[in-house]
């Protein structure tokens, strides 16, 4: 809905938006008049959307843990951070955006959802020592007529520290409460610190050396590199292999600009309190761009003689060494963190032992025979952008499912949020 009303305003912006509207005899001044043929698609886009969110908001229980959303009905009741997080982003998104943006029948439904649900959830006890969310509680069933979520499980995956940032973001456009934008400042922060980086020196916390060792884990990445438990290892899912685009599409979504206009509720704060806010956003938006930046160089080396990305991001400025999951530095037996994103839900009194939750099946690389003519495209590149390099024997990101469609959108989310957050700044 989003896309077409962009698409609309930017290349119809003489069109009447009204279908049912009159328009000129002349048919070239007919054809400049009439809306984009997309927007015939809203209407059904926001059925659609209403019917899906009612048919998830009935995961909602208040019977086990005094409310959060329940992941997967087949197994034992589970409370994770994901399920919930989307929730929360589901429904404000559906509040800010469903029948055109206006005030007009907003559903208080959605505002409330959004509300509770981000309530239960950052008073859930989540997360971690190091800020960051682990994935979810299971009910201790040993305990008679419990209904507690008493046992956490520790596992820590990029895309659960990402997707509430849209929401967070959300919540403060609806609402003009600064506490959500602290909250999703807090969490990035907590991120930045987990992968090695230090915002104040604005560089990686160890040194980076192009050795067979490689740096020391921090929680979620090293060297200042974001990564999942599993890139070092090729060892990631289909899944996985999606999070950390999906962490950077979130991250760019939060860092937009403040707008004044965009604020639901201006009863909350006034135009100075609304200032001092949007200089402190774009101020620790900016603060972020040294390691989105680091990141982006990082990614790109993983590149191959086709432009395709690799999952490991720091696997180029690691020197390339390739380890197993017994040697790439993270403990995979940590106590209570069940890596189910990769190797799937064990059968076991915790999980169920009826069923199995598994991930994406592994499938071949993506290949495509699409091709483009870059030398006569006019296209500027900045001159610390490394070039594609050529293949190299050994290459660490060959391992596994390889290069895959799901590697490619993630090297692609984070180089725009990259450009965008930096356009942001120098605007």
């Amino acid at each position: 809905m989003n896309f077409a009303r962009s698409h609309s305003s930017l290349h119809f912006p003489g069109a009447d938006s009204n279908f049912n509207a009159s328009f000129p005899t002349d048919v070239h001044e007919a054809l400049e008049s009439l809306p984009w043929r997309g927007q015939f698609w809203i209407p059904s886009f926001q059925s659609r959307a209403k019917s899906f969110w009612l048919l998830g908001a009935q995961g909602w229980d208040t019977a086990l843990c005094h409310g959060g959303m329940v992941w997967n009905p087949r197994l034992e009741p589970y409370k994770n951070a994901i399920t919930n997080e989307l929730y929360v982003s589901a429904s404000i998104s559906m509040y800010q955006y469903l029948n055109n943006g206006t005030a007009v029948d907003k559903d208080p439904l959605h505002l409330q959802a959004a509300i509770e649900g981000y309530k239960w959830l950052m008073g859930s006890n989540m997360t971690n020592n190091e800020g960051l969310f682990v994935d979810g509680f299971h009910i201790d069933r040993q305990k008679p007529g419990n209904v507690e979520c008493d046992v956490r499980d520790e596992m820590v995956y990029t895309y659960n520290q990402g997707v509430l940032l849209t929401g967070q973001r959300g919540l403060w456009d609806v609402t003009g409460s600064p506490s959500y934008l602290a909250d999703g400042h807090n969490l990035i922060q907590a991120v930045i610190k987990a992968t090695g980086w230090s915002l104040k020196t604005n560089q990686p916390v160890d040194l980076i050396e192009m050795s067979s060792k490689l740096p020391k884990w921090r929680g979620l990445g090293r060297g200042g590199i974001l990564e999942e438990q599993c890139d070092a290892s090729g060892t990631c899912s289909q899944d996985s292999q999606t999070f950390k685009g999906i962490y950077f599409h979130h991250l760019n979504a939060f860092c937009r600009p403040l707008q004044w206009d965009d604020i639901n509720d201006r009863n909350t704060l006034n135009m100075d309190s609304f200032s001092h806010v949007k200089a402190a956003h774009r101020s620790a938006c900016g603060a972020y761009l040294g390691w989105i930046k680091h990141n982006a160089l990082a990614a790109l080396r993983t590149r191959d003689s086709r432009g395709r990305f690799g999952m490991w991001w720091g696997s180029g400025i690691f020197g390339n060494i390739t380890v197993s999951p017994e040697a790439d530095g993270i403990n995979h037996q940590a106590v209570n963190s069940t890596d189910y994103r990769n190797h799937g839900t064990p059968k076991d009194e915790v999980w169920g032992r009826s069923a199995r939750w598994l991930p994406g099946e592994k499938q071949a690389p993506f290949t495509s025979n699409l091709k483009l003519d870059l030398k006569n495209m006019e296209v500027a590149e900045p001159a610390e952008i490394p070039l594609m390099e050529k293949p190299r024997d050994g290459d660490p990101n060959d391992r596994g499912r390889g290069r895959t469609v799901e590697t490619q959108v993630g090297g692609v989310a984070l180089l725009r949020a990259y450009w965008d957050i930096s356009q942001s700044q120098s605007s």
